[in-house]
């Protein structure tokens, strides 16, 4: 099964990196040189800015608090950095930026009776293919978290995380709300910033090995207060100031941190890896 589990962990990148790599279409306007060479220029410094801030914990500068700080608001940093820079920088060149439909509705039930007797029964079958996504992806996640290797001492109340989901996504469907479960790379990267890591050289190789996890809920539960209070007062401002570039640049950077700690990615590197310099593993 962790085959399966990391087979799956590479396909979530995969799909980051094909929705970084989507670039956006202008249909009947003209593509300048200096519109494409500002887009590629965002979203490879959103990356650049957002990989080096997390691996900053690795350098020598700073004091170690410093630089797990730096390293745990890697992504909102570059994004915030590289949008400022292109919104003031380069504020005369035209910019694809964030749409959004000013007559939408933030809460509104969905008229789920208008629907003919017919649609119910295609909105069943969608909603088995729907839940059966939910079930993969919630599993997998908390068994990737749940690895004895990241040293959790609670219990993961799997049964119970699938109930909560279940409820939360009955009533965010009703109100037309994005659906929420248990997602890569999220759940790994909360894990990494809630722990405690060192630094282990075993065999001239250095390996990084979690020492302790805080588990608390009290990070998820600000940080969702967060989402639903920039709900309100982040919606369609500002965030019509960040450029899709930006945006493109975030999926490439979930998808490379994404595939950090996957021995089947690792394993797909010794392929072009020199015999010298494989690292000393059981295989």
């Amino acid at each position: 099964m962790s085959i399966v589990f990391y087979f799956y962990q590479i396909l979530i990148a995969s799909i980051y990196l094909s929705q970084s790599l989507i670039f956006p279409t202008t249909f009947g306007k003209p593509c300048h040189r200096d519109t494409s060479i500002l887009y590629m220029l965002l979203m490879f410094g959103t990356l650049w800015l957002g990989l080096f801030l997390y691996n900053f914990r690795k350098t020598p500068y700073l004091t170690r608090s410093r630089r797990e700080w730096l390293a745990d608001y890697a992504l909102p940093a570059s994004v915030l950095i590289m949008s400022f820079t292109g919104a003031y920088c380069f504020s005369d060149i035209e910019k694809d930026k964030f749409k959004m439909r000013d007559e939408m509705a933030l809460l509104a039930v969905a008229d789920i009776f208008s629907l003919p007797w017919q649609g119910y029964f295609v909105c069943a079958l969608l909603g088995f293919s729907l839940s059966f996504l939910f079930f993969m992806d919630q599993n997998i996640t908390s068994a990737i978290v749940n690895n004895p290797q990241n040293k959790l001492r609670k219990g993961s109340a799997q049964n119970l995380d699938l109930f909560v989901v279940a409820i939360l996504n009955c009533f965010l469907s009703i109100m037309g709300l994005p659906w929420i479960h248990g997602a890569l790379p999220h759940s790994p990267l909360h894990l990494r910033a809630l722990a405690d890591v060192e630094e282990r050289l075993l065999q001239g190789h250095v390996h990084e090995v979690i020492m302790n996890v805080r588990e608390t809920r009290l990070a998820t539960l600000i940080a969702h207060t967060l989402i639903l209070i920039s709900t309100y007062t982040l919606l369609p401002y500002p965030l019509r100031w960040i450029p899709t570039s930006v945006l493109h640049g975030l999926f490439l950077y979930m998808a490379l941190t994404s595939l950090a700690g996957n021995e089947m990615f690792e394993r797909l590197l010794l392929l072009i890896t020199e015999q010298q310099a494989y690292p000393p593993t059981h295989y």
